[in-house]
């Protein structure tokens, strides 16, 4: 039987020092699980686009429960325009510490409950737009809170506040290609990110499984995670 998302958040709770590597396969499971009530046309589509918010509990889950302090959805205040990040930790001067976005894209064919038959999305369609979103983002904040007499570009991104890191979750499918989202994340973190942590899984015979790979050392979740960690405790 595939496990829930309540399993799956039990799990990261009663593992001691939990790191993403622990639960990562039962993350994979618990997609595959929401994804198969979807293409059946049991869930509705309001609940199914919420995956994004669960991938985003996911990881808030692992870092409240190693150091116990909660990263939610907040308001900040950017340079042009006031945000709504998936994760937002203030310090006690109201300065922004740390800014998480979290993205989970992919879908397999399916039926909506309503029986229309939706085609099959993969991960990195519409990415081009989710990326202009999150260096919007990150760019907007830290002009806010780190200034903006900017220097060296590269510099600035690395030393300005907000810590910005962003976590990506891909099902690959279809004309998908790895090796291109992979490129367009070492752009992403090389003048916009902190950090990024990305997880990929495909369905193979039936199954979900995730990607294994030297890329993944490149963009390993528990490292973006780590750095948030290293944040909060200092």
């Amino acid at each position: 039987m595939l496990p829930t998302w309540e399993d799956l958040f039990e799990l990261i709770h009663s593992t001691p020092n939990v790191r993403f590597r622990d639960v990562r396969e039962t993350f994979v499971d618990t997609a595959q699980a929401y994804n198969e009530l979807w293409i059946a046309g049991e869930l509705d589509e309001g609940i199914y686009r919420q995956k994004g918010t669960r991938w985003q509990q996911v990881i808030a889950t692992i870092i409240t429960a190693r150091t116990g302090i909660a990263l939610a959805s907040r308001e900040v205040e950017g340079l042009t325009r006031t945000h709504r990040p998936d994760m937002v930790l203030f310090r006690d001067d109201g300065v922004p510490l740390v800014v998480g976005e979290a993205k989970m894209a992919g879908t397999r064919a399916h039926v909506t409950p309503s029986g229309i038959r939706g085609p099959e999305r993969g991960g990195s369609v519409d990415l081009e737009k989710r990326l202009k979103e999150v260096k919007y983002t990150s760019v907007d904040l830290k002009l806010r809170h780190g200034g903006t007499q900017i220097g060296e570009w590269q510099e600035w991104i690395r030393s300005s506040l907000p810590h910005f890191c962003s976590f990506w979750a891909f099902l690959i499918v279809g004309r998908d290609r790895p090796e291109w989202i992979f490129g367009r994340m070492r752009s992403l973190r090389e003048y916009y990110h902190d950090g990024i942590g990305v997880c990929m899984f495909r369905f193979e015979d039936g199954q979900y499984l995730a990607y294994e790979g030297p890329e993944f050392d490149e963009f390993d979740v528990d490292v973006a995670i780590d750095e948030i960690i290293a944040l909060i405790r200092a």
